[in-house]
């Protein structure tokens, strides 16, 4: 009996130290983005300085809950807001494991979708869940106390020129949301699979210099010019990829552009979780 007890008061001993490891780590009143270690795909995690817990894409399977055990104290099951760029597997179908372990109090995405089974069965899932799904376009916000999430694209037009029937293939990349992330003078621009001619517009609308950018695709040719990098002219620029993919992501070229740029870029297939911390006036890489 003497033993049980001792070894129950060291568990509850250990547990609080987790706990309040945990909580100090993950509360430090910062706003803290995480491109996590997916694969091939994208699922970026945003945790505000008043540890509101915001998703954007989810990956392409499980691997998102073992980024978010990383990210988040092990007793958080709570996302405030999730955001899918566009309905490519890559992105949405790790949200089939979020639902299940994560309340999703909001879910917002593009006026497009895919004819797979994969994204029927996430709608399905979304519904089941009695989770409310709203449509989002160029200048939709959110302001989540102190940082401010804006849509810069893609405008309406902008999706119905480019998918008049409503309905995105899975060989093209025609349409993505860009997300700013703004937490006083730091700023952040999430791309997902975002094509030229959709940044292009962006550009065309006012979009000026970050700190931090996604490149779009994984670091394809089709998301980054040498004008977009010229305006934007990032300090850092974030590559979500997967190691040996069939696609050649990231492509040389796209390599070749950020070096001749002089822009440092990380990538996720060649040190995982890349995390970005910012208290709204300097920012660093964990």
């Amino acid at each position: 009996m003497k033993k049980f007890l001792i070894f129950t008061l060291l568990a509850c001993a250990a547990l609080a130290s987790l706990f309040a490891y945990q909580y100090f780590a993950f509360h430090d009143g910062k706003l803290h983005i995480v491109w996590c270690d997916v694969g091939q795909g994208d699922g970026i995690l945003v945790t505000t300085p008043t540890d509101m817990h915001i998703m954007i894409d989810a990956g392409p399977d499980g691997k998102i809950l073992d980024c978010l055990s990383r990210h988040m104290g092990f007793w958080e099951r709570k996302i405030d807001l999730a955001l899918l760029t566009h309905p490519h597997a890559d992105h949405f179908s790790g949200y089939y494991y979020l639902v299940d372990r994560y309340t999703l109090n909001q879910f917002s995405t593009e006026d497009l979708i895919n004819k797979t089974v994969g994204f029927a069965g996430l709608k399905q899932t979304l519904a089941n869940h009695k989770i409310s799904e709203k449509i989002v376009h160029t200048g939709d916000r959110w302001r989540v106390g102190e940082v401010l999430l804006t849509i810069e694209g893609p405008t309406k037009e902008f999706e119905f020129r480019k998918n008049p029937d409503g309905v995105i293939t899975n060989s093209a990349e025609s349409a993505s949301l860009v997300t700013l992330v703004t937490y006083g003078s730091f700023r952040a621009l999430l791309t997902g699979d975002a094509p030229v001619d959709e940044m292009e517009e962006i550009l065309d609308e006012g979009m000026t210099h970050v700190d931090v950018t996604q490149i779009p695709h994984h670091g394809s040719s089709t998301g980054v010019d040498e004008r977009i990098l010229d305006v934007l002219s990032p300090h850092l620029a974030v590559i979500s990829v997967g190691a040996h993919n069939r696609y050649g992501h990231p492509k040389q070229s796209t390599l070749d552009l950020l070096q001749q740029k002089g822009i440092h870029y990380l990538r996720t297939d060649q040190v995982g979780d890349v995390e970005i911390v910012s208290d709204g006036k300097a920012w660093r890489v964990l």
